[in-house]
């Protein structure tokens, strides 16, 4: 999801008719948290580096874009999230 957020901001960061990124979940709660299917192994570093070779565009740090993001949080907002 990480990644799918970070194509997102960079694609509308670039898109000069975007004035806000509004940012909320579905369902009951907005965030629970990491998936831990991996058990032990969810964050080891290896695997998050097999993430972001996936990607060939490096990572964009919401807080340095011109285009301000709100974050619409209904629910819950745990863990990691």
């Amino acid at each position: 999801m990480g990644a799918e957020l970070n194509e997102a901001f960079a694609e509308l960061e670039g898109d000069d008719a975007v004035r806000a990124i509004v940012v909320t979940g579905s369902g009951r709660d907005f965030c629970v948290g990491a998936d831990l299917e991996r058990g032990g192994d969810t964050f080891k570093r290896e695997n998050l580096r097999e993430n972001l070779e996936d990607r060939a565009r490096p990572a964009i740090r919401p807080w340095e874009m011109a285009t301000p993001i709100i974050a619409a949080i209904n629910g819950s907002a745990v863990g990691v999230g």
